[in-house]
């Protein structure tokens, strides 16, 4: 079973969503439900998860939400730091062969919100500072080696940072495999 996990950054902006869906099962964060409905959806930020249920996307798919929330037909998660490390998390847990992972790109090249939903409703604006990546990519390199069964890639542009972790990951440059 192959699984695609999808964050939200600029790199994934230009990526076919039905292209996606024919390779495997689509884990999404937040507003991604604005665009496409994924298999899964991921929203830890409780005014997204709230905007999440007023469009009534929980009674069409799962959708995961902190504990503390207690929403309407939403799984109570113990989240990590940021909807696309929980998506991951969530996806490791259902024992894949593979995963692949695309929009996270855990940095930005001009130091400015690196988001596809960056102006819209419940999201920072555009012209915001970008926020510290390093807990993330810390939860990031955490789920990948505490899940050596699982191979993971993590589709890319040329400008996104290199991790650097076992033989059960890599990095490709995008459009390299889908």
């Amino acid at each position: 079973m192959k699984i695609i996990v999808l964050g939200n950054g600029q790199s994934r902006r230009n990526i076919d969503i039905n292209l996606l869906k024919q390779q495997g099962k689509v884990y999404a964060c937040n507003a991604a439900y604005r665009d496409f409905m994924p298999d899964v959806l991921v929203a830890i930020d409780q005014v997204m998860a709230q905007e999440i249920v007023k469009n009534q996307i929980h009674k069409h798919i799962p959708v995961y939400t902190r504990e503390i929330y207690k929403l309407e037909s939403c799984k109570p998660y113990k989240c990590l730091l940021s909807s696309g490390t929980t998506a991951l998390k969530i996806a490791s847990e259902q024992n894949p062969s593979e995963i692949i992972i695309l929009g996270m790109d855990f940095s930005s090249n001009d130091g400015l919100v690196n988001n596809i939903y960056a102006g819209t409703t419940n999201y920072r604006d555009y012209d915001k500072a970008q926020p510290p990546m390093t807990p993330w990519i810390y939860e990031f390199v955490d789920i990948i080696n505490s899940n050596p069964g699982i191979k993971y890639t993590r589709l890319i542009d040329s400008n996104c940072l290199q991790l650097l972790l076992g033989a059960n990951y890599e990095e490709r440059v995008l459009f390299d495999r889908i």
